[in-house]
């Protein structure tokens, strides 16, 4: 643990001693088969896998402490044991989010945060907790963030991480992350019901000066009438070992809420693109979206790519999705994906038919089970296909 972590922890014991305290704790089960185990990730092989965490929010005038620990693994592994054999089970347990924040930090609606925390930006498709994933997604760093109805808000941050890559080489590399996010609130009055947001990114090893990476772009949802609309654009650049870094991402939905029709709630259509790297030139072509969720986006194919840096094939997705309620508090998703290379050669990645049932439980629970078939195309490493069936059991006191 970091020394700044080990003074936030100490700073729970000590100045928030009488402050108002509350508590929250949410247990997750997954029950997690796939035919093609050849992905090498913690919830990559059929099992059942369990997530808790435990929060303790505390609060004194200006003053507040959020602290989440997590316990994740999967049942019946091999570092579950009766103590007869060496264990490692402190790699699935930890603390997720620690962190101090002061409000109307100089003005009001200003909030400074320091310590362990989720980063959510926008609608998650760069930046995201990836709440999908068993372990989930947070950094090290600060943020100064400005809500409330102001005509501008947004946030400015600095995060740290190390990632592990899971290689040949088991290789840990520290990445430095500042940016800025901003939502013009006032461009609702011009444009009724409609969102625009502005952000950018710089990340680089840290103490490396042979990357960094620039990411700035924009995303804009509009609602007319039963009609919605979503464009998002982003460009990156930079360099890597000497390499200019050139990449491009653009994205467009539409959807439409058909509630005025039984059973069908909602029917949506979507462009996804995501450059690619032609291998041919020096330049670096391809669009990297480390801290993005693909779930949310494009099914289970993030179980098959990543965009981690910028020499991938990236993507050309075309998706339909439908909403289907047949009772109320539940509600049965249909998806079809068609993904491409994002290269000239467009070559085939695949196909991939979603089904999911949501099934609410209460006020704070619900329950999933989905299935999905991903058809490997002629442009992919594999071929034939590969299948997913889960079933998710969640809940929250």
């Amino acid at each position: 643990m970091k020394l700044y972590q080990i003074l936030l922890t100490s700073l729970f014991s000590g100045i928030l001693t009488a402050a108002d305290f509350d508590w929250a704790a949410e247990f997750r089960a997954k029950y997690l088969y796939r035919e093609n185990e050849s992905i090498i990730t913690f919830n990559g092989q059929s099992g059942i896998y369990q997530r808790s965490r435990l929060t303790f929010r505390m609060s004194e005038s200006k003053i507040s402490g959020l602290m989440q620990f997590q316990d994740t693994r999967q049942l019946s592994a091999r570092y579950n044991n009766t103590g007869t054999t060496s264990s490692k089970t402190s790699e699935y347990f930890g603390l997720h989010q620690v962190y101090m924040s002061i409000d109307q930090l100089l003005y009001p609606g200003f909030r400074f945060d320091i310590g362990r925390f989720e980063q959510n930006l926008g609608n998650q498709r760069l930046f995201s907790s990836n709440n999908w994933d068993d372990f989930g997604r947070s950094f090290d760093g600060w943020r100064l963030k400005r809500s409330g109805q102001k005509y501008l808000i947004g946030e400015i941050f600095n995060l740290y991480s190390t990632d592990t890559y899971l290689d040949s080489t088991d290789q840990h590399i520290n990445t430095a992350v500042y940016g800025f996010y901003i939502k013009p609130l006032g461009s609702a009055k011009f444009v009724p019901n409609s969102t625009l947001e502005f952000y950018g990114y710089n990340n680089g090893f840290s103490n490396d000066s042979t990357f960094h990476r620039t990411t700035f772009g924009s995303r804009i949802a509009i609602k007319i009438l039963f009609l919605e609309f979503e464009l998002e654009g982003s460009r990156q650049i930079g360099e890597f070992e000497d390499n200019d870094i050139n990449g491009t991402m653009a994205v467009f939905n539409m959807a439409m809420n058909t509630s005025f029709i039984p059973i069908v709630n909602r029917i949506a259509f979507g462009r996804e693109y995501f450059s690619g790297d032609d291998p041919d030139t020096p330049e670096l072509e391809g669009f990297a979206n480390p801290y993005g969720t693909g779930h949310k986006f494009h099914g289970h194919f993030d179980q098959f790519t990543n965009f981690r840096d910028n020499s991938g094939t990236g993507l050309h997705e075309w998706n339909l999705k439908l909403d289907i309620a047949l009772r109320p508090g539940m509600i049965t998703k249909v998806a079809y994906h068609s993904f491409y290379e994002g290269t000239d050669s467009d070559g085939k990645l695949g196909e991939e038919w979603n089904l999911e049932y949501i099934q609410k439980i209460g006020k704070s629970g619900f329950i999933t089970a989905g299935y999905a078939r991903h058809r490997y195309g002629s442009a992919s490493l594999k071929s034939g296909t590969s299948d997913i069936a889960y079933t998710v059991l969640a809940i929250r006191i």
